[in-house]
Formats: C-alpha cells, sequence, structure tokens
C-alpha cells in the first residue's frame, strides 16, 4: 500500500486544497489539487527547498510555465505562480 504524502489534503494559499502526488524530479514535486474557488481540478508544482535560496532555479521554476505550455498541447493555462509558501511546507 503506497504511503500518503505529508501534503495531502493540505491548503495552499487559501486557495489550492492537494488531493495526490502526481510525480516528484530534481525540481520538486507536482501535485493533483482542487482549486477551491471554482471546484476545478489542477496541477501545483512545488519547487524543492533547498532550491528557494538559488536564483537561477527559481527564475527557471518561473519561466517553465510559460515555455511549458507553449510546447505542450495537454497544458490548457497557468492560472498563479507564487513564491509565498511556507517554508515547512516546501518539499525536501
Amino acid at each position: 500500500m503506497p504511503q500518503k504524502d505529508a501534503l495531502v489534503g493540505t491548503v495552499l494559499e487559501g486557495a489550492y486544497r492537494i488531493t495526490r502526488l502526481i510525480g516528484q524530479g530534481g525540481m520538486g514535486a507536482v501535485y493533483e489539487a482542487v482549486q477551491l474557488r471554482l471546484n476545478k481540478r489542477v496541477a501545483v508544482k512545488l519547487m524543492a527547498g533547498n532550491l528557494a535560496a538559488d536564483h537561477e532555479a527559481l527564475a527557471r521554476f518561473h519561466r517553465e510555465p510559460r515555455s511549458r505550455r507553449a510546447s505542450d498541447t495537454r497544458i490548457s493555462s497557468t492560472s498563479s505562480i507564487s513564491a509565498k509558501l511556507n517554508p515547512a511546507s516546501r518539499i525536501s
């Protein structure tokens, strides 16, 4: 039986309830979530905490949604990009 991710059930910025971990990589993790205001299923990518102080990694993290959306027809929109999460909530 898979272990439940610690962020499942967490509400981020009062707007997104994390429902499951989709995958992890070098930059962080991608979660399925529900955008509460619209009751819409979305993907939320969280940057690994050890990269948050790396200005180049942070800039790449902010650029990625625009470049991915342009090259991947499965991505319809990017609704927000934020660096305001509590560091304790970040992926280690």
